[in-house]
């Protein structure tokens, strides 16, 4: 088993579903956009890991979960309810494999708008963040 960072696994699903590279092409970040960043864009970040510990002794049991928030920033709305919801479908209940890591599960658990305005300009930067726990398999050795 291979042992693939979370945001690894994040980038790569991201970077695999059509529909959002359709819009974002390779505009995908971890943690925050770059100050120039270009639009419709999104940045993710793991904002808690924590691994399964068994009763059984060192090393742990090899599943580890982590807290996903993933946010998509458009100009235009509609960018940011087609980039949501691709990636809502792709995501959500998704188990497999990603870069020879097992993803045991990737469920979603909130999901809000997070709109900014830009006073010097006037421009609205429309945003929605989506949060997930996945759980993947890790070796423990």
């Amino acid at each position: 088993m291979a042992n693939v960072s979370i945001s690894a696994i994040v980038y790569t699903k991201l970077t695999s579903i059509t529909a959002v590279t359709n819009v974002v092409s390779t505009r995908i970040w971890p943690s925050a956009l770059p100050v120039d960043a270009t639009y419709p864009a999104i940045a993710y970040e793991i904002v808690s890991m924590n691994r399964v510990q068994g009763m059984g002794g060192a090393g742990g049991t090899g599943t580890a979960s982590g807290r996903v928030q993933i946010r998509v920033w458009s100009t235009a709305k509609t960018d940011v309810e087609t980039l949501a919801t691709a990636i809502r479908v792709n995501l959500d209940m998704f188990s497999g494999t990603v870069s020879a890591t097992e993803v045991k599960a990737v469920l979603m658990q909130n999901e809000f708008d997070q709109d900014e305005r830009d006073a010097s300009t006037g421009v609205t930067y429309y945003s929605k963040v989506q949060e997930y726990e996945f759980w993947i398999g890790e070796s423990t050795s």
